[in-house]
């Protein structure tokens, strides 16, 4: 009703813990060889045991994903649409496996400083801005700097959504999306990013 607040807590959603456990296996598939989502196939070779549950698959650093591809807008003359490509990603990550800041190279001892003195996130601040023109090994420093100092999940999600343009009207899922996750997951721990995000540097980190 008009001018009544109301507020609701969602804690069930109506499906079992068996039936949630059968989508996540498939999730896992999806992330394996033989899915869709290619850009992960080594890593669940290496990560993923069958033969535990599905859940602690995850805990033991699997990777459980879905890949989309979605028309949008009119035919082209060809009767084609343009297409967004988006990929979600579930991982167990291990926080302890990223490093430390003082495990990373850095170029200047100005840089060093900056970074050592790098204050926690204050819980009305959401995030913290690292100068975009840093280099990758000071940006990774930096974030591993901020771990340090907060908790990391263990359980990860990560949603890419790569929109299609004039040059380029098809994206797809496995193909454009799951490439920017995986790029994500290795430069965490790596801080490496096999040149997948040149363009779109990773310039803060959020935490709640």
């Amino acid at each position: 009703m008009r001018g009544i607040e109301t507020k609701t807590t969602c804690k069930e959603i109506g499906i079992s813990e068996d039936h949630l456990a059968t989508v996540l296996e498939g999730m896992l598939d999806a992330c394996s060889s033989g899915g869709t989502a290619y850009p992960f196939f080594a890593h669940n070779e290496q990560q993923r045991d069958t033969s535990l549950d599905p859940y602690e698959q995850l805990e033991q650093g699997a990777a459980a994903c879905k890949t989309g591809t979605a028309e949008f807008g009119g035919q082209d003359s060809r009767g084609y649409r343009k297409t967004h490509g988006w990929f979600t990603l579930i991982i167990g990550v291990d926080q302890s496996e990223f490093g430390t800041a003082n495990d990373t190279q850095i170029e200047s001892e100005s840089d060093a400083a900056s970074i050592a003195a790098a204050e926690p996130i204050a819980s009305d601040s959401p995030r913290t801005i690292i100068d975009a023109t840093a280099s990758e090994a000071e940006l990774h420093a930096a974030w591993l700097a901020q771990l340090e100092k907060a908790d990391f999940p263990q359980r990860l999600v990560i949603t890419a959504l790569v929109e299609s343009d004039e040059a380029e009207s098809y994206r797809e899922g496995s193909r454009d999306a799951a490439p920017i996750a995986k790029a994500l997951i290795e430069w965490m721990y790596s801080g490496s990013t096999s040149g997948v995000l040149e363009q779109a540097r990773i310039v803060e980190y959020a935490g709640e």
